[in-house]
């Protein structure tokens, strides 16, 4: 009983039916944690954008994160299904025009006028 006791990771991996000769054991065990962190990584990069895209949609972005991180690539491809269409920017566009500012009392008139309308003195 013992003897099973003080088995280390090379003994295991004999036993399992991995040749250890010549290899540092653990190497199968660190790309595999590898793998898993570039996976966890990419999975949290699509839930990004899917949380920017669903904001900007007018959806819950927040929702849509918790869904493709959990789910990963079927959240993601469900979010290109059902997503809302993109919601149109409106511009407002606001008229800046010339105001003409009286050079005796320094009231702002519209560009198109030849006397203040506060003083009357000429505007040209």
């Amino acid at each position: 009983m013992d003897k099973f006791l003080n088995l280390n990771i090379t003994d295991l991996l004999t036993l399992l039916g991995h040749d250890t000769r010549g290899r540092v054991p653990g190497w199968e065990v660190g790309w595999i944690v590898f793998g898993v962190v570039i996976w966890v990584f990419f999975v949290l990069f699509l839930s990004v954008l899917v949380y920017n895209d669903a904001e900007r949609r007018g959806a819950n972005g927040l929702l849509w994160f918790i869904v493709v991180f959990f789910t990963m690539l079927l959240g993601l491809i469900i979010w290109l299904i059902v997503r809302p269409p993109k919601k149109e920017r409106v511009e407002r566009r606001v008229m800046v025009e010339k105001v003409l500012v009286c050079p005796y009392c320094r009231t702002e008139n519209a560009p198109n006028t030849q006397f203040c309308s506060n003083c009357g003195s000429s505007l040209e």
